[in-house]
């Protein structure tokens, strides 16, 4: 129905395809504005404006179409798909959900936009007739339609993804406890102590596995917390470091550490950024050709303390960047690579810990090869109570093995 602030004070009437083809900037500018100022579209901030207009530009082409070709016809209930707006929808709701949005963050977006195209309306005093009116309402109400119904299937299929991932993960160390116990019953003679170091390591591979799953878990709740106190991080990123020297050895990778002559202190949870910091190692090491190199570096700038982690590897793809903190992405490609194993959660909970102590991690551009990851940390200051992340946006349905 046409909207109730249309219905007095214009001279205009059945101008919309005019308006929409000549304030066209205008429609974008306040549209985008609208969007990025809104509090309850916090994921806004991951686009900037020409980003954030992706596909808009294209329901307006085919909205322009259908009123200069037939603006007086029948609108009824197929006038939206037939405008295209199922397959703008769709791409907005794929496009969305890749950046964790949710799915009333995606719609709000929509939501603006008739609003947007309504206020343009109210002030260039243009009357919309019931064709007009109704064609701009069903095609939005189709795309919001399709919206929904597309992260209703993208919910669906992150959760697949999941599960087939862990699933892929348990396999290998559950197979070879299995093993060793059908070796135990049929009265094998065994290597014990070599049985016990088979079943430790995978026992403890399938551990770390768990505990990365509930600490997801508890940052994607809101229930992570960490508890702050006086660290001295130079100590820290050695005590990183030499966790890693032996899976660095193993593949001939210099793995080297710079850091400050004097002590470097920060107010965090040691164990927890012992964690994160281990997981940029750990993933750098991983994607790194044998022979290549790791440098880790800490070092204090403008009242912060930052961690860096470089490698030599085959780094990240431009395109791929926005999606390397999500949680089972996986770069197309990367599962034929041998060695890559791993549910994918590392970065997704290394973010969720910097966040916690009211820092950020961040992949830094750099000229290719490698990668380079920053974790950066308030410097020491006074304590504070332990901090609880804000609930997360929904998991992807892609896979990410960094």
């Amino acid at each position: 129905m046409p909207d109730e602030r249309l219905s007095t004070g214009a001279i205009a009437p059945g101008r919309l395809g005019w308006m929409l083809t000549n304030s066209r900037a205008v429609l974008m500018e306040r549209w985008s504005a609208r969007v990025l100022n809104d509090p309850d579209v916090p994921d806004a901030n991951l686009l900037s404006a020409p980003a954030l207009e992706d596909h808009i530009p294209e329901l307006l082409d085919r909205l322009i179409q259908r009123l200069t070709r037939h603006p007086k016809a029948g609108w009824g209930e197929d006038v939206g798909r037939e405008v295209g707006a199922s397959a703008v929808g769709v791409a907005h709701a794929q496009h969305r959900f890749q950046l964790d949005y949710s799915i009333s963050e995606a719609l709000r977006e929509l939501s603006h936009f008739r609003a947007t195209v309504l206020d343009l309306c109210v002030e260039q005093r243009i009357l919309l007739n019931p064709d007009e009116s109704g064609l701009l309402h069903a095609t939005i109400d189709e795309m919001m339609r399709t919206s929904a119904s597309e992260f209703e299937r993208a919910a669906v299929g992150s959760c697949e993804v999941a599960m087939g991932v862990i699933a892929h993960d348990l396999r290998n160390p559950l197979s070879a406890i299995s093993m060793y116990a059908a070796r135990l019953r049929d009265g094998h003679p065994l290597d014990m102590a070599k049985m016990a170091d088979v079943l430790s390591r995978n026992v403890q591979t399938m551990e770390r596995l768990v505990e990365d799953l509930l600490v997801y878990s508890k940052i994607e709740s809101g229930q992570f917390s960490v508890h702050p106190a006086d660290v001295d991080l130079t100590a820290l990123v050695r005590a990183a470091c030499d966790n890693y020297l032996p899976a660095a050895h193993r593949r001939r990778i210099d793995l080297s550490l710079t850091v400050p002559d004097h002590e470097v202190s920060a107010y965090c949870d040691a164990d927890r950024i012992l964690q994160a910091l281990g997981n940029l190692v750990g993933n750098a090491i991983k994607f790194t050709p044998e022979g290549g190199s790791v440098r880790v570096e800490l070092e204090q700038h403008d009242g912060r303390c930052l961690l860096r982690v470089r490698d030599s590897g085959p780094g990240i793809r431009p395109e791929h960047e926005e999606h390397v903190f999500r949680c089972f992405w996986q770069a197309p490609g990367s599962s034929s690579r041998a060695g890559l194993q791993g549910v994918g959660l590392g970065l997704a909970i290394a973010r969720g810990i910097a966040e916690a102590h009211g820092g950020e991690l961040a992949l830094e551009r750099h000229p290719p090869p490698g990668a380079s990851f920053v974790l950066r940390l308030p410097y020491k200051g006074s304590p504070r109570p332990s901090i609880s992340l804000p609930p997360a946006a929904p998991v992807d349905d892609l896979a990410s093995r960094r």
